[in-house]
């Protein structure tokens, strides 16, 4: 009976570690994807001010030249069937979790897809002027927090498993 609470109790602070494990991944992941975002719509902007292709093009480039879970979903987006609209929400349902993506950036990408190619070009340009601002304010804001927060998760993890452990003993 001993050895089982003790196997229990190893694996209450396994878990607790385990999960803010994940958190800090999590977090670590959203750093990537603000980055990849903002990288992804300074190009849609530069090559969209200067050659006047379908946005299916633009997105298979892109997919081609550069790896990484954005790339991927990218990637996905062209496989799908339908409109571009219908295209890119459904395809950043998936990957929601996967981006790691917080419901304001959610709600700022579907209107993305229900803008491209349904406005004049001067507010496609100007919505994309304004994506490439958003990511880089929210990239800039995680950034600063970022360290603080990926050691604080961890130990928080390890600190709630202790805890744990000690009461249950």
């Amino acid at each position: 009976m001993k050895d089982m609470s003790v196997i229990l109790l190893v694996l209450v602070f396994t878990c607790t570690t385990l999960l803010g494990c994940l958190k800090a991944a999590q977090l670590n992941t959203r750093q990537h994807t603000l980055k990849d975002c903002q990288h992804f719509f300074r190009l849609l902007h530069r090559e969209m001010s200067y050659h006047q292709k379908l946005i299916d093009d633009y997105l298979l480039e892109y997919s081609r030249h550069y790896r990484g879970r954005f790339s991927t979903f990218i990637a996905d987006v062209i496989r799908q069937e339908g409109t571009f609209a219908h295209r890119f929400s459904e395809t950043l349902h998936q990957y929601q979790g996967v981006l790691a993506l917080t419901r304001s950036d959610f709600v700022i990408l579907e209107e993305f897809s229900r803008t491209v190619g349904t406005v004049s070009m001067d507010i496609q340009m100007a919505h994309l002027k304004f994506l490439i601002d958003y990511f880089e304010i929210e990239y800039q804001t995680l950034l600063k927090k970022v360290d603080q927060k990926l050691h604080l998760y961890v130990l928080t993890g390890i600190l709630i498993g202790g805890m744990c452990v000690i009461l249950l003993w």
